[in-house]
């Protein structure tokens, strides 16, 4: 066994929540060290002494095995976690198998990620409260299924011929999940937060994620995850902020998860822009994460083949006015120095007036400027709009660039600029409220970058000369994979009819127009021009769709001549209410041609 494990599945659930109680009060470093939670994952739909109905499954296709489950997390840390039984892309349905986390190339045993999770946080009452999926420290994983099964089962569909066929697939295979943040209060309402001193406060929010994986040389290297989220309480949630946390620990499935070539040694940054060629810079914003040289252990040798970068990047949200935030930190408990991560000075300000803990103390709990620990912190960290430098510049970018307004840098530095068990957050807000009933979508994709360190010996330059490490890697990659991603979501995968491609972009049949204005407020302009004269009539239909692919509003099916025509849409759907704020699609249907695009509504 390679992790301390507290086997719960043959536990009687009274057992189980002294044991959850146990863990939760023992001492924190205890719990980082060990980096375990309750034991491998075996949870089946059949077991009643595990979480009901808690469920892995793993997309393999393409050049991406990646682990996806219905309780908010992603990944298997480091295969702890089983794939469930049965599914469509089980390789072995009648039992369960171990999870590739992020495993890239599919096979090689290389693994990016440990485990990661969606979050997501708000104020209610002017008190902020976070629900995760997973934090990676305290373990504290606040999503689950809403009911015994079959309730929250993970659907999984493709395009593609076998036993997953559905018209209704986007992808070639698509892994469809339902979770809740209030099962699990339902269910261990003793459980408590060592930092609160409460169990878990939920928004009372529903998920519904959706992720996508495709097969193929231009596709096959990234997975794109959709996730919507509901307020299906009786509170209106404000100052709403949602997040992505990934802790990677880059390694080799042989490897000791705490050996020094595992995720002792892994960096991490954000690219703002990326330069397309002289004078062409624009703006990329992913958050990334790589081994320090791309040496890895394979049995008892090194190879250089950790050499690749794992991305994350925001493709859609439905609120367009949105600010990112990008933050690491390394968590080691107890306190400073081990326990930090950046912070500018003005925001270890704002923290100190915003403090639920200890107002006027400018450290988190436990002593520290790495680890948010509690609601309070976590909810500070989604929303303090901090860019964080990247990693290998931690001894040298706060001197270098007074201006940025950084706190100085930290007594061991160096530990962190050559490579350390960093875990970060992309976040984006504020959505300023969310009413019972309503939702927020938003779209990100996880991206393979390869072949980013270009130099064996590129490591030798940390943490000393980081200009000199930057010199010799190369995210032409990851930004390519990103573009494909964008321009996928943008033409194809949001279709609401996904079995039909587009082929508008035929120049005989029809142009449609970008809708204007976009974003729009009450209305918005369609415009669109059908080859072949005024003398030809073919069927036409125009509707508007929502982003889980449901009908909103038909503008036009009837018969139509040639020409260009333009039509109003008022932002009411068919019955006359006002559609509520975000995402639509409009899609046009000349006789059998087809073509879809994206548009944003704001009230």
């Amino acid at each position: 066994m390679r992790r301390c494990k507290v086997f719960f599945l043959t536990l009687a659930l009274s057992v189980l929540l002294v044991v959850c109680w146990g863990l939760q009060s023992s001492a924190f470093v205890s719990r980082q060290a060990n980096k375990s939670f309750f034991g491998k994952a075996t949870t089946t739909t059949g077991d009643s002494t595990a979480f009901p109905n808690a469920q892995q499954r793993v997309q393999r296709i393409g050049n991406i095995n990646m682990c996806q489950t219905n309780w908010g997390a992603v990944g298997s840390w480091a295969r702890e976690y089983n794939e469930s039984k049965g599914g469509c892309f089980n390789p072995n349905p009648d039992f369960e198998v171990p999870a590739p986390s992020l495993e890239f190339p599919a096979g090689s045993g290389d693994e990016y990620l440990f485990c990661g999770g969606l979050w997501v946080g708000a104020k209610i009452n002017e008190m902020p409260y976070v629900s995760t999926g997973c934090d990676g420290w305290d373990w504290n994983f606040e999503f689950l299924p809403d009911g015994p099964p079959p309730v929250g089962a993970i659907e999984e569909s493709s395009r593609l011929p076998g036993a997953c066929y559905s018209v209704n697939a986007s992808s070639d295979q698509d892994i469809l999940a339902t979770y809740t943040d209030t099962a699990w209060t339902q269910l261990y309402h003793p459980y408590p937060d060592p930092f609160d001193l409460r169990p878990h406060n939920p928004l009372n929010v529903e998920i519904i994620q959706k992720s996508h994986a495709w097969a193929g040389e231009d596709r096959g290297d990234f997975v794109i995850a959709e996730y919507t989220i509901k307020e299906i309480g009786d509170d209106t949630l404000r100052d709403v902020f949602l997040g992505l946390f990934l802790d990677s620990d880059i390694t080799h499935d042989s490897e000791n998860p705490f050996g020094s070539y595992g995720p002792q040694d892994d960096i991490t940054g954000f690219l703002h822009e990326f330069e397309f060629g002289p004078g062409d810079v624009r703006d990329v914003d992913i958050a990334w994460a790589a081994d320090n040289d791309g040496w890895g252990p394979y049995g008892e040798e090194l190879h250089w083949d950790l050499r690749n970068v794992v991305g994350l990047k925001l493709l859609s949200v439905s609120n367009p006015e949105v600010k990112l935030s990008y933050n690491w930190w390394y968590s080691r408990q107890p306190g400073l120095p081990y326990d930090w991560g950046p912070w500018t000075q003005e925001n270890q300000g704002t923290w100190s007036q915003e403090n639920c803990y200890a107002p006027g103390d400018s450290f988190f709990p436990g002593h520290a400027l790495g680890t948010p620990g509690g609601d309070c912190s976590k909810y500070f960290m989604m929303s303090n709009g901090e860019i964080d430098y990247d990693q290998v510049y931690s001894c040298i970018w706060p001197s270098e660039h007074p201006e940025e307004g950084w706190l100085g840098s930290n007594e061991v530095c160096d530990d962190f600029a050559d490579g350390k068990d960093i875990r970060f957050l992309l976040s984006f807000g504020p959505f300023h409220q969310l009413i019972p009933g309503d939702s927020i979508h938003f779209v990100a994709a996880y991206l393979m970058g390869e072949n980013f360190h270009t130099d064996p010996e590129n490591g030798q330059n940390l943490p000393e000369n980081p200009d000199s490490f930057y010199a010799h890697v190369d995210f032409s990659d990851l930004v390519q994979k990103a573009l494909v991603a964008q321009r996928l979501y943008d033409s194809l995968l949001w279709s609401p009819t996904n079995a039909e491609e587009p082929t508008g972009n035929v120049p005989g049949d029809f142009a449609l127009s970008q809708n204007f204005p976009n974003p729009f407020n009450p209305q918005t302009r369609i415009s669109y021009t059908i080859a072949g004269g005024d003398t030809r009539s073919v069927p036409v239909s125009l509707k508007i769709y929502n982003v889980l692919g449901q009908s909103v509003k038909t503008l036009v099916d009837q018969l139509q001549t040639g020409g260009k025509h333009e039509i109003v849409w008022d932002g009411k759907d068919d019955s006359g209410k006002d559609a509520a704020s975000g995402v639509y699609f409009y899609r046009l249907k000349v006789g059998e041609t087809v073509e879809t695009k994206r548009m944003m509504l704001i009230h």
